[in-house]
């Protein structure tokens, strides 16, 4: 992908949103682009606008409640997954190597500063990138705003997700 991702991003902190372009990451193997159809907004985008947790980079796209179809694959992911519909929450990505992710709890990974969906930027754009493992399918009748809504839950739903969905399924 060469085209630049268009955006809003605060440029500062507690700044308005403003239009924001930037070159598309590339992706490692285990990474997939989702072009975004639709993303939520959540009181929490609200409090990283204004950096309330002093964790954010600026400038910052907000948007963790993310909706959207796989439009390109790093070479680890089978390219059958283009074009699917998919959901991504807070988390798109663990480090892969501290005690909890060698244990298989990855949703507690200690970067968890690097792993948020924001990360380079968030779903207030036309694309994002996240490692397979976060990016769930979701059912034909599932309406992609009643979705976005509920991948909000973060960790909450992260379980529940990844016991009943395989990317490897």
């Amino acid at each position: 992908m060469s085209e630049k991702i268009k955006g809003f991003a605060a440029l500062t902190k507690g700044a308005t949103l403003t239009p924001f372009t930037y070159d598309p990451p590339t992706l490692k193997e285990n990474e997939l682009r989702i072009d975004i159809s639709l993303c939520g907004i959540c009181g929490s985008d609200i409090h990283a606008i204004d950096d309330d947790y002093s964790v954010f980079d600026f400038p910052f796209i907000p948007g963790h409640e993310v909706v959207g179809v796989i439009s390109e694959v790093g070479s680890g992911i089978p390219a059958s997954r283009i074009g699917e519909r998919v959901g991504v929450g807070w988390q798109a990505r663990a480090c892969g190597h501290c005690e909890w992710c060698l244990k298989g709890e990855v949703q507690l990974c200690l970067d968890v500063g690097n792993n948020g969906t924001w990360t380079p930027y968030g779903g207030f754009s036309t694309s994002i990138v996240v490692q397979d493992e976060f990016a769930y399918p979701l059912p034909e009748d599932l309406p992609s705003e009643h979705a976005a809504v509920l991948l909000c839950a973060g960790l909450t739903v992260f379980t529940a997700l990844s016991r009943y969905y395989s990317p490897a399924a």
